[in-house]
């Protein structure tokens, strides 16, 4: 085997990915490149979200492990005016920062 080519990732398909060129092309088209760009929060779209208070975001977002009485996985995290903030990854009842935005 000379290489390996991914085709597909999850929802993530070749065919809709986006060439050097084509974005060269279109650089002053902000329309044209947002349309083709994927939101991180549609990324996680099948995850379950997690909404913290003010507090809770302070902590979580210096790196702070909180108690959570979810199942083990990757949370979409949100503040309490429901703006996205990132990802939490909850393993044995501790909310961990992931990514955040």
């Amino acid at each position: 085997m000379n290489y390996l080519r991914r085709l597909k990732v999850g929802s993530f398909e070749i065919d809709n990915a986006m060439k050097l060129e084509e974005i060269e092309a279109h650089k002053d088209d902000l329309e044209y490149i947002r349309d083709k760009i994927i939101n991180i929060e549609d990324v996680f779209e099948k995850n379950e979200r997690l909404v913290l208070n003010s507090k809770k975001l302070e902590l979580f977002l210096n790196g702070v492990k909180l108690n959570c009485q979810s199942i083990d996985g990757v949370y979409k995290i949100y503040d309490e005016k429901g703006v996205f903030i990132g990802t939490g990854d909850v393993k044995d009842n501790r909310l961990k920062r992931d990514v955040v935005i």
